[in-house]
């Protein structure tokens, strides 16, 4: 599910940045003072159409930010996939299996004017770096910045008279999936093991077999 975490991210990194100059102007340190205004103008002016399953989208919707997700087997798993338990106050173990994946998001963005996609691809890596910490708390293990393809012409998305240029760029994270194995009975998944009464030897009883006497006093009160 990076894929979702990673378009929520972008989505509220840009309504972040484009709240204010404050925000936005340190995005961009190197740049004059009207590139800036003229990019921050445009960025309140248009949309950034994000590629979801909630949003109807046109074929001409420009700019454009779409997502692809890849799911590697993860080299180092533990023997067996077999996880720690835990205890409840009475005792009982809930034993638990673990999965670790490699996750892999291309992130890639179009846009008509090299100007627009200079700015998507700065707000795309400060929104994931704004957002790091959700993706930890989230269960990924890490988020790594792989790196950024060039700017370029992509000629399977040309017009009939404009071109549209893009650009990707990739992130990688360990993810860790952590279930609860409870199976013992399959007449009724997910029951805990019942509580047995603990029976104890008074002091005064000698069993006559192992003449070992009891081990508890009971007192009258």
């Amino acid at each position: 599910m990076i894929d979702l975490h990673v378009i929520h991210a972008i989505g509220n990194g840009i309504n972040y940045f484009k709240k204010s100059r404050l925000l936005f102007d340190p995005l961009f340190p190197t740049v004059s003072a009207d590139m800036k205004a003229r990019m921050f103008a445009y960025l309140n002016n248009n949309k950034i159409a994000l590629d979801t399953s909630f949003n109807t989208k046109k074929a001409n919707a420009l700019p454009l930010i779409t997502v692809e997700h890849n799911e590697h087997s993860y080299d180092s798993q533990g023997l067996g996939n077999a996880s720690h338990s835990t205890y409840d106050e009475d005792g009982r173990e809930t034993k638990y299996s673990h999965l670790f994946t490699s996750q892999d998001v291309v992130i890639n963005m179009y846009a008509k004017e090299m100007e627009t996609l200079r700015m998507m691809h700065r707000l795309v890596i400060s929104s994931m770096l704004l957002f790091h910490p959700s993706f930890i708390n989230a269960g990924y293990q890490n988020l790594l910045y792989v790196g950024s393809t060039s700017m370029e012409l992509d000629e399977k998305l040309f017009g009939e008279n404009f071109g549209v240029y893009g650009r990707s760029c990739r992130y990688a994270a360990l993810h860790l999936l952590q279930i609860p194995a409870r199976i013992e009975d399959v007449a009724n998944i997910g029951a805990l093991e019942p509580l047995l009464d603990i029976q104890v030897q008074p002091s005064d009883v000698t069993p006559q077999i192992s003449g070992v006497q009891g081990g508890v006093v009971v007192k009258s009160f």
